[in-house]
């Protein structure tokens, strides 16, 4: 984010595996924001700000709790600050994630099919016969606006049924994307059903 006036990460002073310390950036609590417009830029600068790490860089944080990235507000321009990244990570396959996440933002079912089975550890002989488990799962998905929480759900029951495993880093790029989920919820940029995904 060097060239990003938008994004500001604090600089970093001492790190190791045990502890991070940054320099102070000043903002405000995305929470705390009353102005509905200053609110949805904020939102749509940390969606943006994903989809670059998603779909360019490989590049994720999977820590963006609200204790962990502010705004500031100088004079109308809006910034982000995100002070910690500690627990970032590269994906397994850039091009298996933007697809995912393309198929996702489209709700197109076959492609979320195809890319669900790209995440799951699977032995090729059941390919064929859990692609179209799949696919009768996430019917749904066609004409619903859901959440990325109850795709989770879905994959959790299929991994269960078919004794799978999902690879750790496809759980985190979930994880993080349920948690930018619930707190855009919360705060009212969100309906309960949406995603902010690629919308």
């Amino acid at each position: 984010y060097e060239d990003n006036n938008k994004i500001i990460i604090p600089e970093v002073y001492i790190y190791n595996e045990d502890i991070l310390i940054m320099s102070y950036e000043d903002g405000v609590s995305f929470n705390t924001i009353a102005d509905k417009k200053t609110k949805y830029i904020a939102a749509n600068l940390m969606i943006l700000t994903m989809r670059q790490g998603f779909l360019i860089d490989n590049f994720i944080n999977i820590d963006l709790h609200e204790g962990n990235w502010k705004v500031r507000i100088d004079d109308n321009d809006i910034k982000l600050i995100i002070y910690d990244m500690g627990l970032c990570f590269s994906n397994i396959s850039l091009e298996v994630t933007r697809n995912f996440l393309i198929a996702w933002g489209q709700k197109n079912v076959k492609n979320i099919c195809k890319e669900t089975v790209n995440m799951l550890c699977i032995k090729k002989n059941v390919t064929s016969k859990l692609t179209l488990y799949i696919e009768e799962e996430l019917k749904q998905f066609n004409t619903l606006n859901t959440c990325m929480s109850s795709l989770l759900i879905k994959i959790f029951n299929i991994i269960k049924k078919f004794n799978l495993t999902l690879s750790g880093k496809y759980l985190n790029l979930m994880l993080t994307l349920i948690m930018m989920e619930d707190i855009f919820r919360k705060n009212g940029i969100l309906s309960e059903s949406s995603s902010a995904t690629l919308n």
